[in-house]
């Protein structure tokens, strides 16, 4: 995990490089997750953490960045997609019942 150098953060997680066996062509990942507090958005925050990001990504030869955003965040999605993120898959999700008994 890195933070940006900005003094807010922008958190990033470097993924497992991938298999040989894989049928994309290989490439250095990272998630990357970045808030921006409900006062402060509209104030360029989020491009400044997104800017950080990028760099520290850039840094450690990362060739993609996926940022997971819920499809409820409007506003999130609408700025990713103002900065060039775009559909890369579908990932899905499904609830459980985690309780353990015993």
């Amino acid at each position: 995990m890195w933070f940006g150098r900005t003094g807010w953060k922008a958190p990033g997680v470097l993924l497992a490089d991938p298999p040989d066996h894989q049928i994309l062509a290989p490439c250095r990942a990272a998630d990357i997750h970045t808030v921006v507090r409900d006062g402060h958005r509209g104030e360029g925050v989020g491009s400044v953490l997104l800017a950080a990001a990028e760099q520290a990504a850039a840094e450690r030869g990362v060739s993609i960045i996926y940022a997971g955003i819920f499809a409820a965040n409007k506003g999130a999605v609408r700025f990713c997609s103002s900065v060039g993120f775009g559909p890369r898959g579908t990932l899905l999700s499904k609830e459980q019942d985690a309780s353990v008994d015993g």
